[in-house]
């Protein structure tokens, strides 16, 4: 019940009243056509109420929806103008004038359907008709908009021939029927009038007068905003309808205008235009396929415009948002159809008589220079204001493209520097594994070709062994032949001797001579024997040491190769401790500076401070003076009154650590390695006889702790000057754990020193790569100069 009742009291959405009119229209048509089916006699009424939707429509550009309706509305109204006869002067003046403005309402249906040359013919076969009907008040009888669109179908057809001058001529009756006529004041002919000044501007323009055109493009374009009324910035929430029929004229009349501002001179108001284009065409495009081509188009402009007017920075911008599109809108982008081309030189006409002019009888007072001269100077005092607001809008957009298109470059170079970085590492790094490469390759080849020595070696020793065995064979097989030899001739030696003991001697003597001859043979064979074993141990020894040399060339090399790696390593280690050493410098030469501002800015509080206590002090001197004076009697004479010394004044007693500030010192060794006590004085304290109370030892900073604090400091600093990136790390992280738990004892001593460690940590963690680890730190150190008042 609740939800019901809060449905009920919702605001609801304004309706559109255009939308409600054709719904009206198009019921009422429905129930004629009905009615017609048994009643012949209400043709005239459904003829009618075709004419007035198929005018409604029209008048809201609906023209798709108007087309079946206008053929039909022609074939009936043709019909009940010939039933009572042929045309001639008694036809009937409400027929002939429901006959025209339907055959004029087909003929704007061709003209925005790209037929302009068909519609031109359709509106000039109404001229015989005309006169046909002789002196007939027809025209009286037509209605504004139909004498408006025929006279604009001509011009368009004029136009589309190339005749400017006839489109001109045109275009005056145009002007005069709509002045005449009071379709300005008219809301609901508002598009009508935007298509009327759009025509003008179009035959202006082919005419070659700028200005003029111009004029009239300024008032269409105003004339379309009074009647969209912003709404389409809001596009989604408006119906599909609604939304289709405000921004079917936008994309052709803004671009128009847009092109003859540029065309004469109107560079800023031009591009401002063609920017709001830009603008509306967005808001729109989500919901509507063709105004997502229009805006790939008018983008496409508006790079060529500020290109030409050498407005690079603000066409780069412009650029990255039309390749953002989708490919096939940029490609359909290029296919839309372009504006009117300007003639080159300004040209006249006739005026036309006024059957052509569609004049009545009234209109014979209407002067069209007259009109567009007023015209001109209304638009002429809107323009003057536009033109300012668009120069300020252009220096801020300009302004907005410079410091984009700045750090575009910076970006870009920063790109180009880490390109460029990660190239001449890569490029190290190639070099460093080709020259591996080539190392393990020369070393390889080395113990190949080693091995490969070493086994043609090992092939020639046992090449050589085999042939010393098989001459050893045959020679062991000829011993062992001779030996039978031997054998046989001793034994036919031995045979003789038995018989011939002179024979037994002398065999006796060659047996001991052969025994010789073999003794001698076998030490030969031995010493043949050790000079062979010899040669091949010396061969032997020379390949092993060929080995070794081959081995030794290999390890030389891998040592040099590894040595010149190391050497390359440490000469980069040496730059980056370099740049380390540099960047280090500079931090500290940052934080030395901005300590000793803040040392300078703490000494000149302190003398402030110094300065306002001696003059409180002065004063309360001269007020203790003044109550000492007035305690004197007052009949003591002037004369007589002897001066009286005043007690001096004491101040107040003071701590002794705070009765005479330290000056802060000038330079300092470390960054912030020490912090200037307080200049302003501790208030003192009372003297009491009771015994001074001894604070526990837990709020008293112990010795050793403090001497930890300071060993740490140092040696971080050591390793940050050194460059020992890690070390110094770790000993930063102690500082800020030693220091933590002291500034929450004493904020004003230990706060810049805790401050100083977690910006560092920060920085080095974030150097290292480590970016959520660097946040810890510097979230803190954030806090804690909040704390200290430094931020």
């Amino acid at each position: 019940m609740a939800q019901q009742q809060n449905k009920q009291n919702r605001p609801k959405q304004p309706q559109d009243p255009h939308a409600q009119t054709a719904k009206q229209l198009t019921s009422a048509v429905q129930r004629l056509r009905g009615w017609v089916g048994s009643d012949p006699s209400r043709t005239p009424e459904l003829a009618d109420a075709l004419v007035a939707l198929t005018r409604h429509r029209l008048l809201g550009h609906a023209y798709t929806v108007a087309a079946p309706d206008a053929q039909e509305s022609v074939k009936l109204a043709a019909q009940l103008l010939t039933a009572d006869g042929p045309i001639g002067p008694y036809t009937s003046v409400d027929d002939a004038g429901r006959y025209v403005t339907a055959v004029v309402q087909l003929a704007v249906i061709q003209s925005a359907a790209g037929m302009v040359e068909a519609a031109a013919e359709t509106v000039g076969s109404l001229t015989e008709l005309r006169e046909q009907l002789g002196s007939l008040p027809l025209v009286a009888a037509l209605p504004p908009s139909t004498v408006v669109w025929a006279l604009c179908c001509t011009a368009r057809g004029a136009l589309e021939v190339g005749d400017a001058a006839q489109a001109n001529a045109y275009a005056d009756a145009v002007l005069a029927r709509v002045a005449e006529s009071g379709l300005r004041e008219d809301s609901a002919a508002a598009y009508l009038v935007m298509d009327a000044d759009r025509l003008v501007s179009d035959a202006r323009w082919a005419g070659g007068l700028g200005s003029e055109a111009l004029t009239h493009a300024q008032l269409a374009r105003e004339t379309y905003d009074l009647e969209v009324d912003g709404r389409l910035v809001q596009a989604a929430r408006l119906s599909p309808v609604l939304r289709q029929r405000l921004a079917e004229p936008l994309y052709g009349l803004y671009r128009d205008l847009a092109d003859r501002l540029l065309g004469t001179g109107e560079i800023d108001l031009g591009t401002l235009t063609r920017r709001r284009l830009v603008e509306l065409l967005s808001a729109v495009a989500p919901q509507e396929e063709s105004a997502r081509v229009q805006l790939a188009a008018s983008l496409a402009d508006l790079v060529r415009d500020l290109r030409a007017h050498g407005r690079d920075d603000e066409a780069e911008l412009v650029a990255q948002e039309l390749a953002a599109l989708p490919a096939g809108d940029r490609e359909a982008a290029t296919e839309l159809a372009g504006g009117v081309t300007r003639g080159q030189a300004p040209i006249r006409w006739e005026s036309l008589g006024d059957f052509a002019a569609y004049a009545g009888v009234e209109s014979g007072s209407m002067d069209v220079a007259v009109v567009q001269g007023q015209l001109r100077r209304d638009v002429a005092e809107r323009l003057a204001a536009e033109r300012a607001e668009a120069e300020r809008l252009a220096a801020d957009t300009r302004e907005e493209a410079r410091l984009a298109a700045e750090r575009r470059a910076a970006e870009r170079a920063e790109v180009e520097r880490l390109a460029a970085e990660q190239a001449e590492a890569e490029r190290r790094a190639a070099e460093r594994v080709e020259a591996e490469r080539r190392a393990a390759e020369q070393a390889e080849a080395e113990r190949r070709a080693a091995e490969e020595e070493a086994e043609r070696a090992e092939r020639k020793r046992r090449r050589e062994e085999r042939i010393e065995a098989h001459r050893l064979e045959q020679e062991r097989l000829e011993a062992e032949r001779l030996a039978a030899e031997q054998r046989e001739a001793e034994e036919r030696a031995a045979a003789e001797r038995d018989a011939d003991p002179a024979a037994r001697e002398r065999y006796e003597l060659e047996r001991l001579q052969a025994e010789l001859a073999e003794l001698e043979a076998a030490e030969r064979a031995a010493e043949q024997e050790a000079a062979a074993q010899e040669i091949a141990e010396r061969r032997a020894a020379e390949l092993e040491a060929a080995r070794q040399a081959a081995a030794r060339v290999a390890e030389d090399e891998r040592i040099a190769a590894e040595r010149a790696e190391a050497a390359q390593l440490e000469l980069e280690r040496i730059a980056e401790t370099q740049r380390a050493e540099a960047r280090a410098a500079e931090e500290r030469a940052k934080a030395e500076a901005w300590e000793s501002k803040r040392h300078e800015e703490e000494r000149l509080e302190a003398e402030r401070a110094e300065a306002a206590r001696e003059e409180a002090a002065r004063i309360e001197a001269a007020q203790v003076a003044a109550e000492h004076v007035e305690t004197v009697p007052n009949e003591v004479v002037e004369d007589e009154l002897e001066p009286v010394e005043l007690p001096p004044v004491e101040p107040e007693p003071v701590g002794p650590e705070s009765a005479q500030p330290e000056p802060a010192e000038a330079e300092s060794v470390e960054p912030e390695s020490a912090e200037p006590e307080s200049a302003e004085p501790e208030p003192a304290e009372p003297e009491s006889t009771q015994p001074e109370l001894v604070q526990p030892e837990s709020d008293q900073p112990e010795p050793a702790a403090e001497d930890e604090l300071t060993t740490t400091y140092r040696a971080w600093q050591a390793a940050k000057s050194q460059g020992d990136r890690k070390t110094a790390r770790a000993l930063n992280e102690r500082v800020v754990e030693l220091l933590r738990p002291r500034t929450e004892q004493d904020l004003a001593e230990y706060g810049p020193r805790l401050l100083y460690a977690l910006e560092e940590l920060s920085s080095a963690r974030l150097r290292a790569g480590e970016l959520f680890a660097s946040r810890g730190p510097a979230r803190e150190a954030k806090a804690l100069a909040k704390s200290l008042g430094r931020r």
